[in-house]
C-alpha cells in the first residue's frame, strides 16, 4: 500500500544525494534521512507532511540525535549500485562535531581527514605581483610545511593541482608518480604527490594549519620553464577535486569561491586574489553560469563582435565556449574567430599603424610613426572586443567588454602588438581562452556553490575590509 510512497520519497533522496556528490559536496546524511523518514510517516499516519500539532519530525531528529550515530546500510542498503558512498563515513556533525571523510580518486591519492565543524563565512586573500610583460604571469606565495617555507606559485584558475618545483623526488611522499597536469599550452609536470601542511590567515583572525595534497614536481616540459624562472609553482584553483580551493572548502575552512583582480597598470601589474566568499561585492557583478562539463572555468559564448563586426566560430556564427584562465598570460581565440579578428585589424594599416614584421615579440606587431609609451597612445586606432552570454537579443545578453588595453602590448621596440593569439593548438581549438592581459582591471570571481562567473570592472587596490583590519594579515599569512 505504501511502498509507493516510499519508493517516491526515496527517489528524491537519492536525486539530492547524487546531484552532492556530483558536486562533490559532503552531506549530512543522517538530517536527510531522517527527514526522509519523517516524511514517509507524515504522509502514512497523517497524509500530509505538516501539522503543527502533531511534530513528528522533531520527535524523529530527536531520536536520530540521540542515537548519534547509524549505519546507512540499514535505511538504504542498495545504495551501492549509484557509487555515492565510496569509502565515505559520516557521523553527524551536530553530535561529534566532526566528519571523517575518504574518497579515493584525485590520481591515486587518497584524501583523508579529521575536519572540525567550522563556520566556512571565511575567507583567505593573497596579494598578487607580476604583470602581462614583460614578465607573462601573475603570482603570489604561499607558506608549506613544518617549520614554514614561503613559495613562490603562479595564479592558475586553469590547472588542478598545485604543484612546487623539487629538485629531485622526496623520500617521504605518497607512491604515486605522475605526469599530473598537462596544461592548456600542452606543457606538463612530472613528479609525485605529497602531503603536508599549508599555513594560512583567514579573514576572521583565524591561523590555519591545512594539511593538503599538493604535488611535488621535477620533470617540467614546454613553456612551464619560463614560469619556473621566475616562481617556484603553479597554485591550482580550477574545480577539481584535487584543486585548492575544493579541499579548503570540503574541510569547512571556507567557502568553495575563488576570485582575482589584476591589475591593468602598464607595467606595474599587481593586484590581489581571495579564496571564499568575503569580498564578493554584494551588487555591481555581471554572472554568467558555468558549464558543468569540465573543471575549467568555462561558460557559453553567444557572439563576439569587434566594434560592431561580427566575428566567426568554425567558419559561421555559432555558440562557442569561453575559458577564464589565469594561468595563461594571453587571449586565445579558435582559428576561424581569430582570422576573422585580424582582418578586422587590416584598417589600423590605413591609419598610420604599418606592420613590423622585424619584431617578434608576438605574431602581429605595428609600428608607429610617433612614439609608443603606452597603449593609451594607440587605443583610439582599436576597438573593443565584445563577447555576448545569455540571450541571443543583444539588449538582453550578458556581456564582457575587451577594450583595446585588454588584448595590445607595447614591446620592448616601442611597437605595439596584438596579444590575441591563434588558439587552434590551444585546449580543443575549439574554446575562446581568457588569459591574463583580458582580465586586468576586472574583478573575476568563480562561485563554484552556485555555478556562475561573475565579473566587475574595478581598480585592483586592496579591499578595504583588509586594509582597515586592525592586524597585520598579509604579515601573518603570508610572510
Amino acid at each position: 500500500m505504501f511502498e509507493p510512497l516510499r519508493n517516491e520519497e526515496l527517489r528524491v533522496l537519492l536525486k539530492s544525494i547524487e546531484k552532492n556528490a556530483i558536486l562533490g559536496e559532503v552531506v549530512n546524511l543522517s538530517e536527510m534521512v531522517g527527514e526522509v523518514i519523517a516524511n514517509i510517516t507524515y504522509k502514512m499516519v497523517l497524509g500530509c507532511n505538516k501539522d503543527s500539532n502533531l511534530d513528528l519530525k522533531g520527535l524523529i531528529r530527536e531520536a536520530m540525535n540521540l542515537a548519534g550515530s547509524f549505519n546507512l546500510a540499514d535505511f538504504l542498503p542498495w545504495l551501492d549500485i549509484f557509487d555515492l558512498q565510496r569509502d565515505l563515513k559520516l557521523i553527524d556533525v551536530k553530535k561529534g562535531n566532526f566528519v571523517t571523510q575518504k574518497s579515493g580518486d584525485s590520481d591515486g591519492i587518497a584524501f583523508s581527514s579529521r575536519v572540525v565543524a567550522v563556520d566556512s563565512s571565511s575567507s583567505t586573500v593573497f596579494p598578487i605581483s607580476g604583470n602581462v610583460y614583460p614578465d607573462g604571469l601573475y603570482y603570489t606565495h604561499v607558506r608549506v610545511g613544518n617549520p614554514p617555507k614561503r613559495y613562490f606559485v603562479d595564479v592558475d584558475t586553469g590547472s588542478d593541482l598545485t604543484w612546487i618545483q623539487c629538485d629531485a623526488p622526496c623520500r617521504s611522499c605518497a607512491k604515486v608518480i605522475s605526469e599530473y597536469n598537462c596544461y592548456l599550452n600542452h606543457s606538463s609536470s612530472m613528479g609525485v604527490l605529497i602531503r603536508d601542511e599549508l599555513h594560512l590567515m583567514t579573514t576572521n583572525g583565524s591561523k590555519t594549519k591545512l594539511n593538503f595534497v599538493f604535488g611535488c614536481g621535477y620533470d617540467q616540459e614546454g613553456l612551464l620553464l619560463n614560469t619556473l624562472t621566475k616562481t617556484d609553482g603553479i597554485m591550482g584553483l580550477s574545480r577539481a577535486k584535487v584543486g585548492l580551493p575544493y579541499q579548503l572548502s570540503s574541510k569547512g575552512i571556507i567557502k568553495n569561491v575563488v576570485g582575482h583582480c589584476l591589475s591593468n597598470n602598464d607595467g606595474v601589474g599587481g593586484g590581489y586574489m581571495f579564496l571564499g566568499d568575503d569580498f564578493v561585492p554584494y551588487w555591481g557583478m555581471t554572472w554568467a553560469p558555468m558549464t558543468q562539463i569540465t573543471d575549467l572555468y568555462q561558460t557559453e559564448v553567444l557572439g563576439i563582435n569587434y566594434g560592431n563586426r561580427l566575428l566567426s566560430f568554425d567558419g559561421h556564427s555559432k555558440v562557442g565556449n569561453v575559458v577564464f584562465d589565469s594561468g595563461s598570460s594571453y587571449t586565445y581565440f579558435p582559428k576561424e574567430a581569430y582570422r576573422d579578428l585580424v582582418a578586422s585589424l587590416e584598417e589600423v594599416s590605413g591609419l598610420g599603424l604599418v606592420e613590423d614584421d622585424s619584431d617578434t615579440t608576438l605574431p602581429i606587431c605595428w609600428q608607429a610613426n610617433f612614439p609608443i609609451r603606452s597603449v593609451k597612445d594607440v587605443k583610439d586606432y582599436f576597438k573593443t572586443l565584445t563577447l555576448r552570454f545569455g540571450n541571443k537579443w543583444w539588449i538582453l545578453s550578458t556581456l564582457f567588454h575587451i577594450p583595446p588595453e585588454g588584448y595590445l602590448i607595447i614591446s620592448n621596440k616601442g611597437n605595439v602588438c596584438l596579444a590575441i593569439l591563434d588558439g587552434s593548438n590551444v585546449n580543443d581549438g575549439s574554446s575562446i581562452i581568457l588569459g591574463d592581459i583580458s582580465l586586468r582591471g576586472y574583478l573575476v570571481v568563480y562561485d563554484n556553490v552556485n555555478k556562475n562567473i561573475g565579473w566587475e570592472r574595478t581598480k585592483c587596490g586592496m579591499p578595504n575590509r583588509i586594509l582597515k583590519k586592525n592586524y597585520n594579515f598579509f604579515s601573518d599569512n603570508m610572510l
